[in-house]
């Protein structure tokens, strides 16, 4: 676990990733400097990591797994007062997050052979238009302007919203809006 943990850090932090698990006779150095910092086996070489923050643990284990983890990484830990509270102090650092999903496909002709136009649908009905590229652009715009108000209206302070259009057939399209956001905390 703390292995698992430790390479969480180090590849967030650092943007890196860590090559795969060495093949015979492979002498990548970076994953013989991950392993030999968790486990020291060199004669000579120490290697290790030093993360310049505290590790702060919520969560029941987080005073049993992260221990090792924080030596590792040569820092303290931080456990907050009532830290093993299931969702206590997790809710405050978790994310609010919404996610609006939209089809848009087309309108076929009565012989059901030619695309007349395009509908949108959402949860509360659909609207028409002519053409594919006014269809989409009004999908995304509708997707992110809900996601970003369910996000707000649910907690989130100051919500990022990312759009995605996946193809879902031919001439269909979902357009999904992810808004996250850290949650608003107020006195």
């Amino acid at each position: 676990m703390t292995e698992s943990i430790v390479h969480a850090i180090v590849t967030f932090l650092s943007g890196k990733t860590l090559p795969p698990p060495a093949l015979p006779n492979d002498d990548d150095i970076g994953r013989w400097f991950f392993y030999n910092s968790l486990r020291p086996t060199h004669p000579q070489l120490e290697t290790r990591f030093r993360l310049r923050q505290p590790i702060i643990g919520i969560g029941a284990p987080a005073g049993i797994l992260l221990k090792e983890v924080a030596d590792v990484l040569h820092t303290d830990l931080i456990l907050p007062e009532h830290h093993q509270v299931a969702n206590a102090v997790g809710a405050v650092a978790g994310s609010v997050m919404v996610v609006e999903e939209i089809l848009v496909y087309p309108r076929l002709s009565s012989s059901g052979l030619d695309v007349v136009g395009y509908y949108v649908q959402t949860s509360d009905g659909r609207q028409e238009f002519e053409e594919a590229n006014d269809a989409l652009a009004h999908a995304r715009a509708l997707s992110r302007e809900r996601a970003l108000g369910a996000a707000l209206r649910s907690g989130a302070d100051n919500p990022q919203v990312v759009v995605e259009e996946l193809t879902d057939g031919l001439d269909t399209y979902r357009i999904r809006a992810k808004a996250i956001g850290n949650p608003r905390l107020t006195k």
